[in-house]
């Protein structure tokens, strides 16, 4: 077997978890995805390596980031917006700041900034977002991908919300938010946690790995790290319980095998919605000590 090196910090790493498949886009039926670990970096990466031009087939036009959530579920959603711009309302402490997101979906996070006095501004990949954001909110994204990021000023806040698993090289992409970040401006970032319960419980099912697109998973000592590494520091971690990625687990659990833990998650995942999400959330906080499914990351760039 060839030996597999960390593209981040090229050292050894070694196979985590073999055979794993694209369970949300592909239910399962897709080619096998290796999870390896950096021990080094204390970060996981996905193998074989793919292309941004060979991910795009993972990203069909009814990716879950292109379609907004309605209903209940949009309540929820709006919620979360409002309270990760509270705290960074309290990190930054500056009127009128300027923010960037990369990654910014259909602009209803840049939206609900503009409603907290933030001047917006962002990028989007995907066609359908830029669209829904610039009809529906008059937000003109910039096209592309975050590795050609351009910027015409120096902005205070850069949001990157669950974006930096997707991107196939992390260091590149912080040195050129560096460059677009105003000297002690914030970092924020949201990210999957490597180092959960979750993960450990769900292994290869973890909906975190998200596999193949996401191409990194992060623990807290890794991206801390990291991001160290590339000149950021006053770094703090926060955690974040969310339900529906438990019962997404589950649902990759039931796609991938079939034993006794199916049969009876299976009948978990028969109850109605709302029932779920509460026994969802309370697993969730029970579990937390243990190291929540998510992770809220705030980081100063370092003059």
């Amino acid at each position: 077997m060839a030996d597999i090196f960390c593209p981040i910090c090229k050292s050894e790493a070694k196979i985590l978890h073999k055979n794993g498949k694209d369970y949300f886009i592909g239910r399962g039926k897709s080619a096998d995805f290796d999870i390896n670990y950096c021990a080094v970096c204390q970060t996981a990466f996905s193998s074989p390596f793919l292309t941004d031009k060979e991910l795009t087939f993972f990203y069909p036009e009814n990716y879950e980031a292109y379609a907004g959530k309605k209903g209940f579920l949009g309540w929820l959603q709006v919620l979360k917006y409002k309270a990760d711009l509270r705290l960074i309302k309290k990190t930054i402490k500056k009127s009128g700041a300027s923010i960037f997101e990369i990654g910014a979906g259909r602009g209803e996070f840049l939206d609900q900034a503009r409603y907290f006095g933030f001047k917006i501004a962002g990028l989007e990949p995907g066609r359908a977002g830029r669209d829904f954001a610039q009809k529906n909110y008059n937000i003109i994204l910039q096209p592309g991908l975050a590795d050609g990021l351009i910027f015409g000023q120096k902005y205070d806040l850069m949001v990157a919300r669950h974006v930096f698993e997707h991107l196939n090289d992390p260091k590149q992409i912080l040195a050129g938010i560096k460059e677009g970040l105003a000297d002690n401006g914030i970092l924020f970032l949201k990210l999957p946690r490597f180092d959960s319960w979750e993960a450990r419980f769900f292994k290869k099912y973890w909906s975190g790995y998200d596999l193949p697109r996401h191409r990194f998973h992060y623990s807290s000592e890794g991206i801390l790290k990291l991001l160290q590494n590339c000149g950021f520091d006053q770094i703090k971690i926060i955690s974040e319980q969310v339900p529906s990625d438990i019962i997404r687990s589950l649902e990759y659990y039931c796609l991938g095998e079939k034993d006794f833990w199916s049969g009876l998650f299976n009948l978990f995942l028969f109850l109605p919605s709302p029932i779920k999400l509460i026994l969802a959330q309370l697993a969730a906080l029970v579990f937390s000590p243990f190291g929540s499914g998510r992770m809220i990351i705030v980081a100063k760039n370092r003059k």
